[in-house]
């Protein structure tokens, strides 16, 4: 069902235009009209398209400017003297009743507007009645819903985990058991600002060669997404940047490390540790501090060090003991191994930060074991493990 919003009233309007006149053009000199003289830079081609087509919602600054009476008589006044005269005389009746079943069939717009609304199309004063009805037109949410979500999107929308990154919004909700989606894939690069603010964003992070391509788009709800595209600010700019890349950054490495399949013994490895008696007899055997890892881990990465020293302290000859018996019994053991020390050259192909790989082995565990984050402590232990038995980070030079 189409609603009244600036996207339809629009439409609506030039389809019964009396001559020929482009959809910027029609838009453009509208706005300008009832705005004041700094805001129309921001008219990009791109927001009138945007908001032309529904793609985006009006930016809250202008649902601010056109509050003002002073751009409420102008806005009049521009239907009394130009676009009221347009319209063809031929078909002005077949206007009149398709915006009143616009507004008619609009379950947003309450009852009491309705008849305030209609009751002002009038023989006499269809100048005026057009112009109110377009300023409330404007301040109505113009966002058309998103029905099917693309490839690309499942993507971005995975990156930035379903949640607006500026105001943690939820990018998707579930009501009456259907989806409804709340989200707008915007550039991270601005489409357009004024010259002079190119280079000081370009200073902040280099303009990307191609500003179509998805390395440069995410999602952001469609509020967030309206006023980013209506003004962007380096703060907004640097922010979505970071989130963008450091979502690459790991994405790759999930990419990476699920081209390795994790032997099912591992899931006996982990219920091992989570039920482990570690005051019992048999598990104090194996309490032994083992060997240091200061040649695998940086003495300036204190935190990782202390961590995996922390795991193997208590499970490391637990755990060993566990893997021997295994291997004694199937030869899982080696395999195991394997396919860690798989996981591991996988990942440190794409980065070489030890706190990124220790991390994501740990995702990787979850991921193939279909772990919820219960398990994430276990999870730690094992690479920790790994990690003291050789198959995790290469020597020190």
């Amino acid at each position: 069902m189409t609603l009244l919003n600036y996207s339809s009233f629009m439409q609506l309007l030039k389809s019964h235009y009396s001559h020929s006149i482009t959809n910027e053009e029609l838009s453009r000199e509208l706005l300008q009209e009832i705005t004041s003289p700094d805001m129309h830079p921001k008219f990009s081609s791109a927001y009138l398209s945007y908001i032309w087509n529904g793609e985006r919602t009006i930016a809250n600054e202008l649902k601010d400017e056109i509050e003002k009476k002073s751009n409420q008589k102008q806005c009049l006044q521009r239907f009394e003297d130009v676009i009221y005269p347009e319209l063809s005389k031929l078909t002005f009746d077949d206007f009149l009743m398709q915006l009143e079943t616009l507004i008619q069939n609009d379950d947003t717009i309450s009852p009491a507007k309705k008849k305030s609304l209609l009751s002002q199309c009038v023989e006499g004063n269809y100048a005026k009645y057009l112009s109110n009805v377009f300023l409330y037109a404007l301040k109505k949410d113009n966002r058309n819903n998103v029905v099917n979500v693309g490839v690309d999107d499942i993507e971005l929308l995975q990156q930035v985990n379903q949640e607006c990154p500026l105001c943690h919004t939820p990018l998707i909700e579930k009501k009456s058991g259907k989806y409804i989606y709340r989200y707008a894939t915007t550039r991270i690069y601005p489409e357009f600002f004024p010259k002079q603010n190119e280079t000081e964003f370009s200073s902040i992070h280099k303009k990307p060669i191609d500003t179509k391509d998805t390395t440069n788009k995410i999602c952001l709800c469609d509020i967030c997404a309206s006023e980013y595209l209506f003004t962007p600010t380096i703060n907004m700019y640097d922010k979505l940047y970071r989130v963008k890349w450091t979502a690459l950054n790991h994405n790759g490495l999930r990419k990476a490390s699920d081209k390795v399949q994790l032997d099912d013994k591992i899931m006996e490895i982990l219920s091992n540790i989570k039920q482990a008696d570690i005051d019992s007899i048999d598990f104090s055997v194996f309490r032994m501090k083992p060997l240091k890892i200061k040649q695998k881990v940086p003495s300036t990465n204190k935190t990782l060090m202390k961590a995996i020293n922390d795991d193997n302290d208590m499970y490391y000859y637990f755990i060993k003991d566990y893997l021997s018996h295994q291997d004694t019994i199937q030869g899982s053991f080696k395999k195991i191994a394997l396919e860690v020390q798989l996981c591991f050259t996988e990942l440190s192909e794409k980065t070489a930060d030890q706190d990124e790989i220790y991390n994501a082995l740990i995702q990787w565990i979850l991921n193939t074991q279909h772990l919820s984050d219960y398990y994430r402590t276990a999870a730690h232990i094992i690479i920790s493990f790994f990690v003291q038995n050789c198959e995790v980070f290469d020597e020190l030079p």
